[in-house]
């Protein structure tokens, strides 16, 4: 299930990729009215994948430790030995 949040959360910082990107050509002359949706999406862009990595870690990743007998196993069918 963390996993999918994190897709879901890289879907959004997509999105809000494209949202800075559009907002950029956007700015005419040197006056950028779009500096707040583009600073907005940014910052959110930041925190979300944040509190995603710090998830995922502590969740799924930590603690996770090699089976080596498993290891050993699928090592030596691969090789051949």
């Amino acid at each position: 299930m963390i996993p999918e949040v994190v897709n879901q959360v890289a879907f959004q910082v997509i999105g809000n990729d494209v949202t800075i990107t559009v907002a950029s050509e956007a700015g005419q002359l040197q006056l950028n009215v779009m500096e707040p949706i583009i600073a907005f999406n940014l910052f959110q862009s930041i925190e979300m994948l944040t509190a995603a990595v710090e998830t995922l870690t502590t969740r799924c990743v930590a603690g996770i430790t090699a089976n080596p007998s498993a290891v050993a196993t699928w090592w030596s069918a691969r090789s051949g030995s």
